[in-house]
């Protein structure tokens, strides 16, 4: 039976285990074989929707247009110097640029196998998982085109001979045969290919650009589906009218499972690499605003020379247009999760010249801030130098997984419960009605507003329920408000003193006061540990955060709502209980029955390929209800809920869906796949 066309593929990739296979300790819910039989049914994609003539285009992400852009000539090879026709990652190893990443991050994970010879890309109880090597070679592995997003909103940034940017993201997939050519797997993996354009132009100032930019609305006369697709292929994202500038890599080595890491519900690290071409010669590039913290600390005069430069560029650092000059960046970069926004290591400039004792930053004193808008203090100087950052902006509070594009999910390949809801992070997605703004004002001839506001940041300072906030210590850090919406608190998760400014998330407001202290309106998916973290500068993935509860304390779970422990995967803990009578949420505002997973997970994501054994580890769970406008809290994603059983729980019709440790769906996780091939 084809994986691709049933429920009975369906994973229980929801509450069972978080960053690996979990503590045994179950949910008080029901067992999976208490239920009746998976609902069979056959998924669709949407047709391709032809935008309103006008529209601003500020991202291409549908699954079926996606694929259309492919089948016409967009694929990875394109932008390697062959065909664009879609191929596997073994036949891409001809192409010089593409060898070299596939090699480079090969050696990447050579390196963290001698550190560390007990790393394994098996899925085993306690043993640190790193991404199989074999997947940049792969027979069966390729990258898809998942999104394309124009970037006018770099104006600044990309100097005298650029409009801005055309980026194409591609998502490592493999679609998995195996003996019954009717048994098929497939599934996205967490490495994001990015591929960067420059919108050419010939003459100083803004004519050229307002036209280019003009050209993302869509024009009169296309309104048909095949007329669309070949307006943007043809014309609008025709690679001969860009100039190819480099290539970027996001991707997940490693991941610490959470019997492991009980602290933090898991960890795991990312590569953060940009590569090109000089001269036709394959290399890495240097990482835009990302300081070679390790270079610079031996080397005082260009330290100096740093802290120098940062006080001379004080309002690029306010308006976030800030470029770094290249000797002082680093070409390689590690972000770090869970609880990335509380980690030092997400820090460089932190790392640089912050001194926590003091709480100010002595190389910098001399920094102007008269006349800044946005940055208030050397301690939010520092904090929006390290959000400019790479690994400062993937871990900022609002990414996702490590990543803020991981593209929609075609539900008529994907496993039913392998799907997100959402495809972008909510830092990205926020910034699409910017990014609209500045395509808007450009097209008219005017130069438009080059601020960029900080990757935790709310665009009107009233940040929704489980986004980053501003504890009231650090509020004079911004000029800016960084609160919560009515109704909401900011309360902190992870206190990190070594940090220039304390980020909390916003949640409902608490009442009571010692044992007795829980949310004034308790429901599921809250948080319910909270602590300080202790950073291991020599290993962050060895990075500690102590905690105790202060919400959710009912002991069972079945009067009230209970605090789950981070060791069964789920960082900051997790408010939940049984789901009420018939399967239904108790709060039908913020929550739904959806599906959570048994100890049967265990032993399903031992046998490394999720797709064949997890369909009898389903149950009843009640959980947080999530979509565009109530977004999920950091390391949390928001999965698609899809119907899987004859009885209840019932997917809304608001068509919502539920949050989950991120890690707990395959296709964000490196591990737990099937072994790819021919190399290990």
């Amino acid at each position: 039976m084809s994986s691709f066309r049933t429920l009975s593929w369906i994973a229980a990739v929801s509450l069972a285990v978080g960053l690996g296979a979990c503590s045994s300790e179950p949910e008080a819910e029901e067992d999976p074989a208490s239920e009746d039989e998976l609902v069979l049914s056959t998924l669709a994609d949407d047709p391709i929707a032809v935008p309103p003539v006008g529209t601003v285009l500020t991202q291409l992400a549908q699954p079926k247009l996606v694929a259309a852009l492919e089948a016409a000539g967009l694929a990875l090879p394109v932008h390697l110097g062959a065909s664009g026709r879609s191929t596997t990652n073994d036949k891409l190893l001809g192409l010089p640029l593409y060898k070299f990443i596939a090699d480079d991050v090969a050696a990447d994970l050579d390196l963290a196998r001698q550190r560390d010879p007990k790393l394994s890309t098996q899925v085993a109880n306690g043993v640190t998982r790193i991404l199989d090597k074999g997947w940049m070679r792969a027979p069966y592995a390729s990258f898809e085109l998942m999104s394309v997003v124009p970037r006018f909103d770099r104006l600044p940034l990309v100097g005298e001979g650029s409009c801005g940017e055309v980026r194409f993201l591609y998502r490592l997939a493999y679609t998995h045969q195996k003996k019954d050519p009717t048994d098929i797997s497939y599934s996205r993996l967490p490495v994001v290919l990015n591929v960067v354009y420059d919108v050419p132009r010939a003459t100083a100032g803004v004519g050229e650009c307002a036209k280019a930019a003009a050209a993302w609305r869509v024009p009169a006369g296309v309104t048909e589906e095949s007329a669309y697709v070949s307006y943007l292929a043809k014309d609008l994202l025709a690679v001969s009218k860009l100039r190819f500038r480099q290539l970027e890599l996001n991707a997940q080595l490693m991941r610490v499972p959470s019997e492991t890491k009980t602290d933090m519900g898991g960890a795991a690290e990312y590569a953060l690499r940009i590569y090109g071409l000089r001269e036709g010669t394959p290399g890495l590039f240097p990482l835009e605003n990302t300081p070679d913290v390790a270079r610079i600390e031996a080397d005082a005069p260009l330290k100096a020379e740093l802290a120098t430069y940062l006080r001379e560029h004080v309002q690029e650092i306010d308006t976030g247009t800030l470029k770094l000059p290249e000797k002082f960046l680093a070409t390689k970069a590690s972000a770090f999760s869970t609880f990335g926004s509380a980690r030092l290591a997400n820090k460089p400039f932190t790392r640089l010249f912050w001194d926590a004792q003091q709480k100010v930053a002595p190389a910098l004193t001399e920094a102007s801030l008269a006349n800044t808008r946005y940055v208030g203090n050397l301690a939010g100087l520092v904090a929006r130098l390290d959000d400019m950052t790479c690994q400062g902006c993937h871990q900022g509070g609002r990414g996702v997984a490590g990543f803020h594009a991981l593209g929609e999910d075609s539900l008529a390949r994907s496993h039913v419960l392998n799907v997100s809801r959402l495809g972008n992070s909510p830092h990205l997605q926020a910034e699409l009605a910017r990014r609209a703004g500045v395509m808007k004002e450009l097209a008219t001839g005017a130069e438009p507003s080059s601020f960029r506001p900080a990757s935790f940041a709310a665009a009107d300072g009233r940040a929704p329920r489980g986004a980053p906030c501003l504890m009231e210590s650090s509020v004079s850090a911004f000029k800016t408000p960084m609160g919560c919406a009515a109704g909401l608190q900011c309360t902190s998760l992870a206190a990190n003193a070594r940090l220039p400014i304390q980020l909390g998330q916003c949640l409902p407001a608490l009442a009571g006061a010692g044992k007795r202290a829980t949310y004034a309106h308790e429901f599921a998916g809250l948080p319910c540990l909270a602590g300080t973290v202790t950073d291991n500068v020599a290993n962050p993935m060895h990075d500690a955060l102590q905690t105790s509860t202060f919400a959710c304390r009912d002991a069972t779970g079945e009067a009230g709502y209970a605090c789950r422990p981070a060791s069964i995967g789920v960082p900051g803990g997790l408010c939940t209980r049984l789901c009420a009578s018939g399967n239904t949420p108790f709060d039908k505002d913020n929550e739904l029955c959806a599906y959570a997973g048994g100890k049967e997970f265990d032993e399903c994501a031992g046998k490394n390929d999720f797709s064949t054994c997890l369909a009898g580890a389903i149950k009843a769970g009640l959980r947080e209800a999530c979509d565009e406008s109530a977004p999920c809290r950091e390391d949390y994603i928001c999965q698609r809920f899809i119907k899987a059983r004859k009885t209840p729980p019932e997917a809304p019709a608001s068509g919502k869906g539920y949050c989950v440790p991120t890690y707990f769906l395959f296709q964000v996780r490196a591990d737990g796949h099937p072994n790819p091939t021919p190399v290990r």
